[in-house]
Parts: structure tokens; sequence; C-alpha cells
């Protein structure tokens, strides 16, 4: 037995289990490397414990904290609600969004615009999921969807709505149609202040574009409500569009875009038109027809030669099959028979939304220009 003040032995062995950091210094050698074997195989039978793995990986950054440790519940329902875009996406964002936004998680982003301090609309998931990458048009999104929202005054609106599922199983619902060209005006102003916190300045610009457009057609006409649906839709072309472009292209190309907000825009021409003759065909089917007002002899007119260039007269807006007249726009006036009747039978009289440049060349050449009242096409 060792005496009092003598470290205990092993009997066995002789090996001092007794640890300090004195008793190093009186050791030999041969003691020191037994003692580093203890210490290894007790290392090498340390009980492990199972490292945790993300449910989520495209949401790393949300889940983990800066050394690896799991701050966020990695459930399968937080999967299904949470909003994961796909590859696309990403490039589109990253291409249109502030550059405070790039690198950061996507639902993260989504999330914290629901209730940012410009985002003023029905912020419901499936609009702040298409805005992400601007997926307007034939993607869902529309300028309506940015209808003025004040939540304090309209919260019953969300009753029924899912405000939490920012998922793909949560769809977006239709937007409300504009009643008046007011509407479209207010929408854009929303997504203008919507977009300056979310979207960079070139996207902004665009944008802001389109939104003086609107306000300056508010001032110089007021469109019934089919016309402003018309309107609405030309718009989400519109941006639809700048998007589109963007995949092909880049985000200095597309940016000449803004340039279509014109009364001349051959693709708001051609809806017009559209428009037009599906309400000359609904007239002309309920209109009821009287016997015998074909038989009149008074009413056959011999018809004067048109001295309007062909070119220019196919350009002309049309009712059904029937030209624009261009003296019923001009200072000089039309010459037919009675008021609304025109003095050529293959033209009619009606306000076009927006008229060609050729048709007001020729019309100030030759009928001392447009009228007080059509000053605005």
């Amino acid at each position: 037995m060792g005496t009092a003040g003598e470290p205990s032995r092993d009997v066995a062995n002789g090996t001092n289990l007794t640890l300090s950091d004195s008793d190093d210094e009186g050791k030999t050698e041969d003691q020191l490397t037994e003692q580093a074997d203890i210490n290894s195989v007790r290392l090498q039978n340390r009980s492990l414990r199972k490292r945790p793995r993300a449910a989520i990986a495209d949401h790393e950054d949300l889940q983990l904290d800066d050394v690896g440790v799991p701050v966020l519940s990695m459930t399968g329902e937080a999967h299904a609600s949470a909003f994961c875009p796909s590859e696309m996406e990403k490039l589109v964002h990253d291409a249109v969004a502030q550059p405070s936004l790039l690198g950061k998680n996507a639902h993260v982003v989504v999330e914290s615009a629901q209730q940012g301090p410009r985002t003023k609309v029905m912020a419901t998931p499936p609009v702040l999921r298409l805005a992400y990458d601007l997926s307007f048009g034939i993607r869902g999104l529309s300028l309506m969807h940015f209808r003025r929202f004040i939540y304090e005054l309209e919260h019953a609106d969300t009753a029924n709505l899912n405000m939490t599922n920012f998922g793909r199983s949560n769809k977006p619902q239709p937007p409300t149609p504009p009643t008046g060209i007011r509407d479209i005006v207010e929408a854009f102003d929303a997504l203008l202040l919507y977009a300056e916190g979310f979207y960079n300045s070139t996207v902004v610009e665009f944008f802001r574009t389109g939104a003086a457009f609107m306000t300056r057609m508010a001032v110089l006409s007021q469109p019934d409500a089919t016309t402003c649906m018309m309107l609405a839709l030309w718009i989400d072309c519109k941006l639809g569009k700048f998007r589109s472009e963007l995949v092909a292209s880049n985000i200095q190309n597309v940016a000449r875009i803004g340039q279509e907000f014109t009364r001349n825009d051959n693709h708001l021409m051609e809806m017009n038109q559209a428009l037009h003759d599906k309400l000359i065909v609904s007239q002309t089917s309920s209109k009821p027809t009287r016997g015998g007002a074909t038989n009149r002899p008074n009413q056959t007119r011999t018809s004067k030669p048109s001295t309007v260039p062909l070119e220019l007269l196919a350009m002309l807006p049309k009712q059904g099959n029937k030209a624009l007249c261009m003296r019923y726009l001009s200072k000089k006036g039309c010459t037919g028979p009675s008021a609304g009747n025109c003095f050529d039978p293959n033209r009619c009289h009606f306000k076009h939304m927006a008229l060609p440049a050729d048709a007001k060349a020729n019309i100030d050449k030759n009928f001392n220009g447009l009228a007080t009242e059509f000053q605005d096409l």
C-alpha cells in the first residue's frame, strides 16, 4: 500500500490514475504515453449526438443560425406553406429586385413585404408570390390585384382568405374589375408605391411611365366600364411583355417597352377595334327590322368617289365594315344629309380612342384640323 501523501496507484499495472496538471512534470515518457492512450480510448467510446438535418434545403439560411444550429421548426407542414421559387423565377427576381433584396431567402422576402410600409394593397400570399418575379398577364398577376386596400376599413374582405400559406396550393383570386378609369389610375399608384420598395430603378421607371400615361388619359377621357376592363387587360399584357422580354434579353433592352404606353399603340388600337366590332354586332342583332323600309326610292343615293388614299383608308378605325369619317372629326364637319348620317354610306360617325398619325395629317391638310371636341385624339 502507498503511504499517506503519495498518489494512489493501480496495483495490477502500476499506472497512476490520479490526474493533475502538476503530475505531468514528474512522469516519465512511458507514463505520458500510457496516459495519452487512455484519453484516446475514452474519446473513441464517447456517446455521439445525432446531428439535425434540414427539412428544406432551400431555406437553410432561414432555418440555421451562423453556426448551423436550427432556429425554426422543420416540419412538412411548414414546407408545404413556404414559398419555394423555381430557378427561372429566381433569375427573373434577381434581375428586377432591389439590390438590398438580392441573396435573401425568398419566403422571408415575400412575407416581409406582406406587412411592409409600402404595401397598400390586399397583400394575399398568391399576389406577393406572383409579384416576386413580375408574373403579370398570362402568368396570373393583374394590375387590378394592386387595387388600393385599407385594412382597417376593409379587413372583413380577408376573412375567407388564407393569408399565411405562401405555397402554390394557395391559388390567386380573380381581381376586382375596374368600374372607371380612376380605379386603374389608383391601382397603378399603389403598384408604383410597392415597386419603390421592392424593384430596382429600371422597373420603377417602367411602372411610372405607365402610371403617367393612365393619369393623362383620365384627364382627357372618361371611358365606360367595358372599355376600362379592356384597358386593364392591355396594361397586363404590357407588364407581362416586360417579363417575357426580360427572360429572352436583359433588363436594359426591355426598358424600351415603356414607350408603348401610348394611344397609338398597335395592340391597343386592335383591342379597341375588336371591342367596337363586338358592340356593333350586339346592337345590330338586337335592333328590330322595319319591313318595307328598303323599298323606298328616296333612300337610294349616288355615292361620291372617295379621295382618301387606300393605304389611309385601311388604317382608319372601323365600326363593323364602315370606316371612321375624317370629316366628322374635322373643323369643317361632315356634309351628310342629316345629323349622324355620313355623306359616304361606307363611313360612319364615332369617336375612337386614338387616331393614326397619317389620318391627323390628312385632316390638318384638307379639313382645317381637328374640331375642338376631338383635340385629345
